[in-house]
């Protein structure tokens, strides 16, 4: 925007000057998308298959909108506990309370 490195021919930007940007991005498969509140420290996030708590270390590829992109680390179908939990114990026994992802 100051014209520091500006190529030969171009104009330096002025103050409320509009600009035309064109971004390339990469589209994300196989991801499954959660909650931020469900995400604990350490990209952990604690799933329940078959009632037993089960604490999963996650890769975040994107977060946006207060929602997490999971693309390793969770299955899909798994459910997830996006409650507090006083004590999260690996294999501890959970009773799971359906519910839709908002």
């Amino acid at each position: 925007p100051l014209g520091l490195n500006m190529m030969k021919g171009s104009q330096p930007l002025i103050l409320n000057d509009y600009v035309e940007l064109v971004m390339q991005g990469g589209v994300l498969e196989n991801v499954i998308v959660i909650p931020e509140s469900a995400l604990r420290p350490g990209d952990i996030v604690w799933a329940c298959p078959g009632n037993r708590l089960e604490l999963k270390k996650v890769h975040v590829a994107w977060e946006q909108n207060s929602r997490v992109f999971i693309d390793r680390g969770l299955n899909p179908g798994d459910p997830v506990i996006v409650s507090e939990l006083s004590a999260a114990v690996q294999g501890m026994v959970v009773q799971p309370v359906s519910g839709k992802m908002p």
